[in-house]
Formats: structure tokens, C-alpha cells, sequence
């Protein structure tokens, strides 16, 4: 009977542990990451690529994002898409379509997730909404930003087409050593550092 009891206590201790370390995890891949360049602080969410010694080398991106400051990136939420996006803006289906068409080489429509960013110029030409310029901001597989720009060949509307430009970092690898204290459990442990989560998975794959 001892044992059946402490088989039992054992059982629900190592569940209710489970289930905290479950409910932790969660919580963190649901809240949305601080965006964070290398081992920088979290920046300006309008002027973060400017900071940090990464894009040191990287005057198109500067000059992309500069471009651009004064306007306010928005966060793409779950369900929206490009096409609902710009419907609510009473843009044509004809119109929503050319410009998924003109990013396509790049970019698919189901590229475009929650959390990427987003801005964009509207036009009324005859009484129709055009789109004149929208930026898709994204984060690779690495965080590091990559900018999609769709902006209409013809500043006036007249011309249907748009021209894509995609705008990146250069990117540098270097090697680092990274000495940490080991923590409860590996996801801990690697939590202690940016990037712990993809530098985590890297690690188990080896």
C-alpha cells in the first residue's frame, strides 16, 4: 500500500511539473519576441535597422528603411492576408492581384505570416484605388530583415506594372564561443541568451 502511495505522489508530482514546464513554454512562443539585432537591446521598431554593427555595411537597407521612417509599420495579425489587407482599403480584386503576381518571384501570398510587417501607399485614379508602393518586412530563418518593395513602374497609375526590389543585409559569419550555466532544463538554460530557441535546436540536431 506504501508503495501504490508513493508511486502515485511520484506520478502526480512529475505531471504537475510537466505541465508547468508546458504552460511556460507555451506562454513564450506565444508572446510576441522583442525584435533584437545580434546582442543588442530591443530597438525602435521603425529605426532598429539602423542599430547594431551588423548593417555597418549595409547602406541599401539604411537607405530603404530611412526612406520609410516617417511612415508607421504595421503588424500583419492571424487571418489576414495581402488580399484582406488591401480589400478592406477598397482596392480592385484586379489590382490585388497584379501586385501578388509582381511579388510572386519573390514572395508567395502564403509567405506572408503573422508578426511580419507591413506598410503601403494608396492612389485614386478615376475614382479607383491604386496601390503605389507596399513593403512586406520580413525576418529569414537567421532574424535577419529582408525587405520586399512592390512600387508601381508609373508614378501616375497610368502603367499597371510594378517593380519589385528586395533589400538585405550582408551578411558575416563569424565563429563565437558561448560559455552558459546550466539551468533546470536544456530549453533554460538556452533561454538565457538572444536566439537561445534556434541556437537550442541547432545544438540537438548535432
Amino acid at each position: 500500500m506504501l508503495k501504490i502511495l508513493s508511486t502515485a505522489l511520484v506520478a502526480i508530482s512529475l505531471f504537475v511539473t510537466g505541465s508547468y514546464y508546458l504552460i511556460t513554454i507555451k506562454k513564450d512562443l506565444n508572446t510576441p519576441e522583442a525584435m533584437v539585432i545580434d546582442y543588442e537591446p530591443s530597438c525602435n521598431d521603425t529605426t532598429y535597422l539602423l542599430e547594431g554593427s551588423s548593417f555597418d555595411d549595409s547602406p541599401e537597407l539604411k537607405s530603404a528603411v530611412l526612406a520609410n521612417a516617417d511612415k508607421e509599420f504595421l503588424l500583419i495579425k492571424d487571418g489576414e492576408t495581402l488580399h484582406s489587407i488591401l480589400k478592406a482599403q477598397q482596392v480592385s480584386e484586379v489590382e490585388i492581384a497584379r501586385l501578388g503576381l509582381a511579388l510572386k518571384p519573390y514572395l508567395l501570398a502564403r509567405d506572408i505570416a503573422p508578426n511580419d510587417h507591413y506598410q503601403f501607399d494608396l492612389v485614386e485614379l478615376d475614382s479607383t484605388v491604386l496601390v503605389q508602393q507596399f513593403i512586406i518586412r520580413k525576418l529569414d530563418p537567421n532574424r535577419v530583415p529582408v525587405l520586399y518593395t512592390a512600387t508601381r513602374a508609373d508614378s501616375k497609375g497610368f502603367d499597371a506594372s510594378f517593380v519589385v526590389t528586395v533589400t538585405q543585409p550582408t551578411i558575416q559569419e563569424e565563429d563565437a564561443l558561448i560559455v552558459l550555466e546550466l539551468k533546470g532544463t536544456l530549453y533554460q538554460t538556452f533561454s538565457q541568451i538572444p536566439f537561445g530557441a534556434e541556437l537550442m535546436q541547432r545544438f540537438i540536431n548535432l
